[in-house]
């Protein structure tokens, strides 16, 4: 199952080696896509290599820091806060300036949420029945990183912490009632982040009036559902793609499904969906393998992180979901996004090596009834 889960991972990873060169050329040729790839390179080199540091850690180990990492992002995300540290693209604030590198902080502490609600979970799981306090005390992580990430602010990032933390939380044996109470609550709070920033209610009010005409709907969605016309069911072939020169926005990030839709054809966007359908198999594979209820729910947890991600862009890009940038892992062109995606995939390789980890008592089998 882990090599499957490799191949999958390597195969994203490739196609994304050929999509960032195509995607980020331009009308009028310059060094710009060139400068574009070689970054893509180095960051995805230097992730392998996280990755691969991060699969040599035991599964006790990574246990034991999962609360310290949760520490170190919450104050990583307070630090954005400070001008001086913090880098501000576009009126938001989400890149920690270290030395000649940025950091998006968020990236971060998607995986270290993950990884601390995990470890409250594997212990909360083995008393029966939950208690209120249990998701009080379970919830706060994903809580306080998902309001620390909206003040940035990131509400696509946001909405993705907490929406993990509440699944985590559900795989984990949260009863029907709490998690009904835990999503009303993530509702309300998505709602009323919504209300705070008038661009945000703009933007749905647009995805409305997409379904009504596409005429009215925004211009880089009509661009991008323009790009899956033109590629038709072939495509046009790699390279050959116009929607990109100067008309598709962030056709190498947020949009790169487009350009695979318009010069792989829906042949293309099928096998990669594909892909991503093999990718969560293996990763509920590898987490129904465990014994032990911490390495179960992280896998999940981070498995599932990297998916949704994939889903949102794939909504996006197909106007099935309001405009919102997400990058596609692997794929798109990446920095943190590229990085952190791979060290998931490290952590997910370490704790569900055989033998990682002893087995718990009630814990396991509750981590067992719940996948």
């Amino acid at each position: 199952m882990q090599s499957v889960f490799i191949v999958v991972v390597a195969c994203f990873c490739v196609l994304g080696l050929f999509m960032v060169p195509s995607s980020s050329t331009t009308a009028w040729p310059t060094l710009r896509h060139q400068e574009l790839f070689v970054r893509h390179v180095l960051h995805l080199g230097f992730g392998w290599l996280i990755a691969y540091a991060c699969s040599r850690v035991p599964l006790r180990t990574w246990r034991r820091i999962a609360p310290a990492l949760y520490l170190v992002s919450l104050v990583a995300l307070t630090a954005l806060l400070i001008p001086a540290v913090s880098v501000e693209v576009n009126g938001a604030r989400r890149w920690l300036r270290l030395g000649p590198l940025s950091v998006q902080v968020s990236e971060v502490a998607r995986v270290a949420t993950v990884l601390v609600t995990a470890y409250l979970a594997g212990e909360v799981a083995t008393a029966k029945p939950w208690r209120i306090p249990d998701l009080v005390r379970l919830s706060l992580p994903t809580v306080l990183a998902t309001g620390m990430i909206i003040v940035e602010p990131d509400f696509g990032g946001a909405a993705l912490v907490l929406v993990t933390g509440l699944i985590i939380l559900f795989l984990a044996g949260l009863p029907w009632r709490f998690t009904l109470v835990a999503g009303l609550a993530g509702g309300i709070l998505a709602v009323a982040a919504l209300v705070a920033e008038p661009y945000r209610l703009v933007r749905v009010q647009e995805f409305v009036q997409t379904w009504k005409s596409v005429d009215h709907a925004p211009y880089q969605v009509r661009q991008s559902l323009l790009s899956f016309v033109s590629g038709g069911i072939w495509g046009t072939g790699l390279g050959a793609g116009w929607q990109k020169l100067g008309f598709l926005p962030e056709s190498h990030t947020d949009y790169v499904l487009a350009v695979i839709g318009e010069e792989l054809g829906l042949v293309g966007v099928f096998v990669l969906i594909a892909g991503w359908g093999v990718f969560v198999l293996c990763v509920w594979g590898l987490a129904c393998q465990q014994r032990n209820s911490f390495a179960n729910l992280a896998i999940l947890g981070l498995g599932t992180n990297l998916a949704i991600q994939a889903i949102i862009h794939m909504g996006v890009v197909l106007a099935l979901l309001p405009p919102k940038g997400i990058g596609l892992p692997f794929v798109s062109y990446g920095g943190s996004n590229l990085t952190v995606s791979l060290a998931s995939v490290g952590i997910i390789l370490a704790l569900s090596r055989p033998g990682s980890g002893a087995p718990e008592t009630r814990g396991t089998e509750v981590a067992a009834e719940s996948t």
